[in-house]
């Protein structure tokens, strides 16, 4: 949770006690993205870029809106590792309407998920199998043909 400044000033502190006229670098190993998750019914769910201050209104802007099957008055944001997530409701379709002013702030590496109403459940389930079975269904049955049997 420190800069690399902070580290180094700090090492460079402890380390003049024992140490004259010394340089010290600092390498990360690995470098943390600050990241947010929006996944659900948003037009691009994905992986985006966090910055402080940023809110659930500006993640979804991010993700391109939410798409019209999208349930806005129950959204989560699961906050925290895996094994004691933190969940956190947001309706912001009183967000939207301006009746709840209260646009969750985020954190680095929370998931955002905008669920599916039940009419694109069933719009969802149609297009992967009624449509489908309609379409063979509805096919000509182009290898049949008629055999003739001549007489003498």
């Amino acid at each position: 949770g420190h800069t690399i400044e902070e580290i180094r000033e700090k090492a460079q502190m402890e380390l003049s006690e024992y140490v004259r006229d010394f340089s010290l670098d600092l390498i990360p190993r690995e470098w943390r993205e600050r990241k947010i998750f929006v996944l659900g019914e948003v037009q691009n769910p994905g992986v985006y870029n966090f910055s402080a201050g940023m809110t659930t209104v500006q993640a979804l802007a991010l993700a391109g809106g939410y798409k019209n099957t999208a349930v806005l008055r129950n959204m989560r944001i699961i906050r925290g590792d895996l094994d004691k997530p933190k969940l956190i409701r947001v309706n912001m379709k009183k967000t939207a309407k301006g009746k709840d002013a209260k646009d969750v702030l985020l954190a680095q590496n929370d998931v955002i998920y905008v669920p599916r109403s039940a009419i694109g459940d069933w719009n969802n389930f149609i297009n992967l199998y009624i449509r489908p079975t309609m379409e063979v269904l509805s096919l000509p049955l182009g290898g049949a043909s008629t055999v003739k049997t001549l007489t003498p």
